[in-house]
């Protein structure tokens, strides 16, 4: 489904957004965190949080980002076009790109990247109470799906020839716009 995203402001900080991007909390070693949190306006400073009640801290400082404009929403509901450039294991360059839109969460946290069943039930817990902090979600669901008429490949064709939106590199060099 569309929905209003919540973004940061390219007019005051750029379309290159990478001091602020991180991956996955499931993936980030606390070297890292410290590493991303070093920039006071990193998202993992939501995704992660950063004291002791880490839920209801997050959100205050979501809702401070959107008071000061940190973050600002989109005008009106949208599917967000998204694209990854990266080397492929060959070395050559490959795109993957997709759909960013809303979906009901039921069943989609089964996906996570945890090493033991324990790991899973706490990620799951933890993703679930910030989502309730949060009144939403602040962070994306990499899913799959299937295009046997193409039109979905053709959306995404026909969206490469407009202007990006925003852009960044990941600290594996993947570019993101």
């Amino acid at each position: 489904m569309p929905f209003e995203a919540h973004h940061y402001n390219t007019s005051r900080y750029g379309k290159d957004l990478t001091r602020f991007v991180a991956p996955p909390y499931d993936v980030i070693d606390p070297v890292l965190e410290r590493k991303l949190k070093e920039d006071r306006l990193n998202i993992t400073h939501i995704t992660l949080g950063d004291e002791h009640d880490k839920y209801c801290v997050a959100s205050r400082r979501l809702k401070t980002w959107l008071d000061d404009k940190v973050l600002v929403k989109d005008s009106g509901r949208s599917f967000y076009i998204y694209e990854q450039t990266f080397a492929g294991l060959d070395g050559l360059p490959r795109v993957r790109s997709g759909i960013v839109g809303l979906v009901k969460t039921r069943g989609v946290l089964q996906g996570c990247r945890t090493s033991s069943r324990e790991d899973h039930t706490r990620h799951k817990a933890d993703r679930m109470e910030l989502m309730e902090a949060m009144k939403g979600d602040v962070e994306q669901v990499f899913l799959l799906y299937e295009d046997a008429s193409g039109e979905i490949e053709d959306i995404l064709r026909t969206s490469k020839i407009r202007d990006e939106e925003f852009r960044f590199v990941d600290p594996d060099g993947v570019q993101h716009r």
